[in-house]
């Protein structure tokens, strides 16, 4: 694991490397398969919802964050 290998564990504090884990869960949840040059190309609805702009990185944020809004599924909320 990185976290715990060359010393990383010693440099960084543990909300961090949940932040960390949290990223590396979502950073693609519910990717449809294409890029984002391709959804605002197609006119897509996500590129539209999000005015062609970071389409991907704010539907994968989105969805990351309704998640969280769901009571049994909101890992943060015991912190």
């Amino acid at each position: 694991c990185l976290v715990q290998g060359e010393g990383l564990a010693d440099t960084i504090r543990p909300h961090e490397t949940l932040a960390l884990l949290i990223a590396a869960a979502v950073h693609d949840i519910g990717h449809p398969g294409v890029n984002n040059a391709y959804l605002v190309t197609h006119s897509h609805p996500i590129a539209k919802e999000y005015d062609n702009k970071a389409v991907l990185e704010r539907y994968h944020l989105r969805l990351a964050f309704s998640l969280l809004d769901t009571e049994e599924l909101d890992i943060l909320a015991e912190l």
